[in-house]
């Protein structure tokens, strides 16, 4: 195996090469995808085979189904490479005959205000964006994330053949779902279905780590109040009996740590460490999840700004108040998007709001 490229914020130091070395191989060495533009380069010493008969090409693999999966697996079958995406399901992809309003294409509107599982309506974008693609029954391209369930779609307009489900229905994107990768060694990998694909590169597009861990140790995180330690005994005292969350998907796993307990955002509405609230010395902007980003980290902006200067806002009384309440709004994100990042990662968004209502009730004593 020529290399290992870790997309995204997954570490190359997270691969075990035992297998490899166990059978005598040598492994690929492993390339994260945000330094391969400056590591990678390219060995003409391999790019032609003297021998009588060349050997048939090995194939790419690509663990993982979200968008950076799609869009890496896209960019090299566009470059004639033979490409494998092996994964347990698909990010959606949303196409159409005809382009839906921007107001829904190009926000996150669908996922956060998605109102039932099946939505009988014009709007249901999940069969329009298959039916558009022509993709069958029971085609992988249709193992794909619920809108319902979580917040990650992409978005390919109209059909396009150079596209992601466009170059998987013409077969130029093989597509192995469900599966995942189980083993790794010199020359190939392992799938759950049994399954062994010889590979010359693989390529992790499995997701991001935390942004905090590049800047702060875990312990001065927690100091800070970044994140928290959370003790999954102490979600279960929130619950919310609606009809429409019942039945939901088993949940991936999230950060913890050595007791099994939760390492979660410790952010109070997404803005400040809920334990030094009442101090006013330490805030963030960013950490929201909202269908219009934009508008609400420009509010933020301003809140923070009252925020550090002392202003009177409507705040919790007592840190343990604003810690309770960031453990409750863990709870909810984690019984609403189950399959979703969102509460998995400390640092991608500590809540989710639809456009800035929460956080102006934070502030109320200036009209908007």
């Amino acid at each position: 195996m020529d290399s290992i490229i870790a997309s995204a914020r997954t570490s190359p130091d997270d691969y075990d090469h035992s297998a490899s070395e166990a059978s005598g191989q040598k492994a690929g060495t492993p390339i994260s995808s945000t330094t391969q533009s400056s590591t990678l380069k390219r060995d003409d010493s391999t790019s032609k085979d003297s021998s009588p008969k060349a050997k048939s090409p090995r194939t790419v693999v690509i663990v993982g189904g979200g968008k950076s999966a799609q869009d890496l697996s896209t960019y090299l079958a566009t470059q004639n490479v033979d490409v494998t995406v092996v994964c347990n399901e698909l990010d959606l992809f949303l196409a159409s005959p005809k382009p839906l309003p921007g107001a829904i294409r190009q926000s996150r509107f669908l996922s956060v205000f998605w109102p039932t599982i099946d939505l009988k309506t014009r709007l249901d974008v999940e069969e329009r964006s298959f039916k558009t693609y022509s993709i069958p029954e029971g085609s992988p391209l249709r193992n794909t994330a619920s809108l319902f369930w979580d917040t990650r779609t992409g978005d390919d307009g109209v059909r396009r053949n150079d596209s992601f489900p466009g170059l998987a229905s013409e077969g130029k994107i093989r597509i192995i779902s469900p599966a995942y990768v189980t083993a790794f060694d010199g020359d190939s990998v392992a799938l759950s279905t049994g399954e062994r694909i010889e590979a010359a590169s693989v390529i992790a597009a499995t997701g991001f780590t935390s942004s905090w861990d590049d800047v702060f140790e875990e312990k001065d995180a927690l100091d800070i109040g970044l994140t928290q330690v959370v003790s999954p005994e102490s979600l279960e005292q929130y619950t919310w009996d609606y009809r429409s969350l019942s039945d939901p998907p088993k949940s991936g796993p999230s950060k913890s740590n050595s007791g099994g307990r939760l390492i979660a955002s410790g952010l109070y509405k997404g803005l400040v460490p809920a334990k030094r609230i009442t101090m006013r010395d330490f805030v963030v902007n960013g950490a929201i999840y909202s269908v219009n980003s934009g508008y609400v980290f420009e509010v933020c902006a301003h809140w923070i700004s009252a925020y550090l200067l002392g202003e009177e806002m409507t705040l919790p009384t007592s840190s343990e108040d604003a810690v309770e309440h960031t453990i409750r709004q863990l709870a909810w994100m984690k019984r609403r998007y189950p399959r979703s990042s969102t509460w998995k990662n400390p640092s991608h968004a500590s809540t989710i709001t639809g456009f800035s209502l929460v956080i102006l009730s934070l502030y109320p004593h200036v009209t908007y």
